[in-house]
């Protein structure tokens, strides 16, 4: 896949990784999501409500 569409109901993560102020998290999820930021695809991550999730 070259381009992904991660949608997610904790518009607080969302804001976290789309401003990219995690990249030195110790948190290793926020972390491994940050590094799957740097592979050569396009990621868009977006809020869902969670109702429509």
């Amino acid at each position: 896949f070259k381009k992904v569409l991660v949608e997610c109901d904790n518009i607080l993560v969302v804001q976290l990784l789309n401003d990219r102020i995690v990249w030195s998290s110790s948190l290793a999820l926020i972390r491994n999501i940050s590094d799957l930021y740097g592979q050569e695809w396009k990621v868009m991550l977006s809020y869902i409500n969670r109702e429509a999730n």
